[in-house]
This record gives structure tokens, sequence and C-alpha cells, in this order.
């Protein structure tokens, strides 16, 4: 008897190994192959347009410097906004102050912009960094993945928003109707799933664990623990009509100021987007920005803006001289602003813990 029991765990444990060893090696594929995409796509896109960017050095010299500094005040504003969203969400009970918070988001969004596939690396960061200002581990898991979802529903309610503003100014096209349906398809389907998981939250539970069965255990845990706890954060902010409103609201805010930057420098150059059709292309990059190839979406970015906006009316040199700077703004500004941050937060405690020695 004791001989079978000694068995079969060796074989779970066995079969926990091998888990632990797909999952190293799906992991570093999938490392390998989103450097080779980031190095294929700044040889093939951005690169290139710095080149091109380059050609127009007498429109860049020519620029007035208060667009700019509009641009740069909208950037900063859309990152006081995403400290906001991130503040709402936490638990009142436990969360630091929100000069804390928009710290933390600044390095989060820093490492993200920095680091291949730097999404769960950002997760890491904000989860240490909230946690020594104070934070439970429930609060911080849960909080982020109600901040994360939250922000992306919102980001698709940014896409149909300028899919409705434009489908007046924009060509017939069955193109554009199949794509509002497949977006209004996913997100609603995203939200009414959530809906779904609050009133059921036991039964999810559940099902994630039977899902997650082949996992090692620590991971299965780690899983279930981490739906677990977003769906009770979702549920506890659905039933706090002020917070959960501010959140919605400063999640919108901080997807609508970038895009208004993004505005005030195509204008800059000389094209006046359509608010519409520009909150149309923004929202569709961003959601193919979603998706973790490149940090930040470098390349997958420009690659795809440039060439909607030329479709809409820019010409090239203009989209080409808009997107990057644009891109100065929103992607390569927040990695010494995240670095900062980081190491402000990261003194403190030692400046602490050397004033009570």
């Amino acid at each position: 008897m004791r001989n079978r029991e000694a068995t079969s765990e060796s074989g779970v444990e066995a079969h926990e190994v091998r888990a632990a060893r797909r999952l190293r090696v799906i992991r570093i594929a999938l490392r390998v192959l989103a450097i080779a995409a980031l190095l294929l796509l700044l040889r093939f896109v951005v690169i290139p347009q710095f080149v091109d960017a380059a050609h127009d050095v007498d429109k860049i010299r020519g620029l007035s410097p208060w667009p700019l500094l509009l641009a740069l005040a909208l950037e900063l504003a859309s990152l006081a906004a995403y400290g906001a969203l991130t503040w709402c969400v936490l638990d009142p009970r436990d969360r630091p102050r929100y000069g804390t918070v928009l710290r933390v988001n600044l390095a989060g969004v820093g490492t993200t912009n920095a680091i291949p596939a730097g999404g769960a690396f950002a997760l890491a960061v904000r989860y240490r960094l909230l946690a020594a200002a104070g934070s439970s581990a429930s609060s911080i898991v849960g909080g982020i993945a109600v901040e994360v979802i939250l922000s992306n529903l919102l980001l698709g309610g940014v896409f149909a928003l300028g899919l409705l503003l434009s489908l007046a100014s924009l060509p017939p096209s069955p193109y554009y109707q199949v794509a509002g349906a497949f977006m209004v398809v996913i997100f609603g389907g995203a939200a009414i799933a959530l809906a779904v998981a609050v009133q059921r939250r036991e039964r999810v539970a559940t099902a994630v664990a039977k899902r997650t069965r082949r996992l090692p255990e620590g991971w299965r845990d780690r899983v279930v623990r981490f739906v677990d706890d977003a769906v009770g954060n979702v549920a506890t902010l659905a039933l706090d009509r002020r917070r959960f409103g501010a959140a919605i609201f400063w999640g919108a805010v901080n997807w609508l100021l970038d895009a208004a930057a993004l505005w005030v420098l195509l204008a800059a150059f000389g094209y006046r987007a359509d608010p519409g059709q520009l909150l149309l292309v923004y929202g569709l990059v961003g959601i193919l920005a979603i998706v973790p190839i490149t940090p930040g979406g470098l390349g997958v970015v420009e690659g795809v803006m440039v060439p909607l906006l030329v479709a809409l009316g820019s010409t090239y040199d203009i989209a080409v001289l808009g997107v990057i700077a644009w891109r100065v703004l929103q992607f390569w500004m927040p990695m010494p602003l995240g670095a900062l941050s980081a190491l402000s937060l990261l003194a403190r405690p030692r400046a602490k813990a050397s004033q009570t020695r």
C-alpha cells in the first residue's frame, strides 16, 4: 500500500517537473521570437522612418515650440490619469498615496517599453514596489488585474467611439462595418463574461482549477488565486459606484489625452485629422499594441499607424514626423521617468532603515 502511494506521489512529481520544463521552454521560445520580431521591425520599420524624418529637418527646425509643449503637457496629464486609475482600483484600506502609485506606474510603463515582452517584468516591478509601500498581496494582484481589464475595455470603447464619429466621413466600405462588429463582439463579450464571472465567482474558480490541472501545483494555485482576486476586486469595485465611476473616468481620460497629443503633433506639422478618424486609428493601433510582440508595440505602432494616416489624407512625410514626435513622448519619455521613479521608491525604504539605526 505504501509502495503504491510512493509510486503515485513520484508520478505526480515527475509530471510537475515535465510541465515546468515545458513552460520554461515555451517562455524561452517566446522571448526569442519577441527579440527576433523586434529586430526585424527596427530594421524595416522604425529605423527607415527615422531616416525619412531626418530628411525633413527644415520642417522640424521651423516648428513652433508651443505645440510641442502642449503635446508634452497632454502626455504628462495622460500618465497622471493612468496613475489615478490605478489608485482608484486598489483597495482603499491599504493603498499608498497617489504620488507613490503614480511613480509605481511610471516604473511599470518604463519597464514595459524597455524590455521585449516586458509586460510580465513590469507586473513584477509594480508588485514589488506596491508591496514595499504597504499594499497587501491580494489588493495588488486584484487591483492590477482590474486596472488592465478596465483599461483595455475602455480602449475598445475609444475605437468604437471613433468608428461612430467617422462613419459619415469614411468612404463606404463593408470592411469598416465588419471591423466595428468584430470589436463590439470581442469587447462586448469580454464585458458580459466579466459580469457573469462576478455573479458566479465560486464556479469560475472551480472551472479555472480544472482547466489548469496539468500545470505544476504552484503555478495552478497562482493562476486560481489571481483569477479569484481579480473577480473579487471587480465585484467590490462595482458595488462602490463612486470609485467605479472615477476609475472609468480616469481610464477614459488616459486614452483620450494620449490621442489628443497625437492630434496636436500631426496638426503642428500640417495635418488636421478628423477627430473621429484619429480615434479610430488610435484605438485600432492601441488594440494591436496590446499583443506583447515587441516592447510597448515598438515597430508595430509606427508600421500600422503611418499608412493608416496616409490612407485618411495625410502626406507620408507629415504622418512620419507626427507619429515619431508622438512616440518620443509616449514611448521613449516614460523610460527615464520610470527609472527615476523606481530609484526614488527603492531609496526611500533604505533611507528609513538608516534613520532607525
